[in-house]
């Protein structure tokens, strides 16, 4: 919570896609519902492939397989998460 009470975003990464990363999969849920303005997308590419890749070079095509984690993870949409994180990127890069 130091990080996001001064202004930083959290990258949520392939991490979220293994169910077996409790902890950071209930940080990530509680930012979802509390400070959603928070979290930006990110693969960890070349490195960290996502759940069910293990042993394949990762891509930031990939990206979607955080995207649909993530949705699952919150009880949201896809497009909620898209939208959401989209804005984010928006406010963070390009203001």
């Amino acid at each position: 919570m130091q990080y996001i009470n001064r202004g930083f975003y959290i990258g949520v990464g392939g991490t979220i896609t293994y169910e077996r990363a409790h902890k950071t999969r209930e940080a990530i849920r509680y930012l979802f519902k509390h400070h959603p303005s928070s979290l930006l997308l990110e693969t960890d590419s070349p490195d960290m492939p996502m759940m069910g890749r293990q042993g394949k070079r990762n891509e930031p095509a990939h990206v979607i397989d955080v995207v649909t984690a993530l949705a699952h993870l919150v009880g949201s949409t896809t497009t909620t998460v898209i939208n959401s994180t989209n804005e984010n990127y928006y406010n963070c890069f390009l203001r």
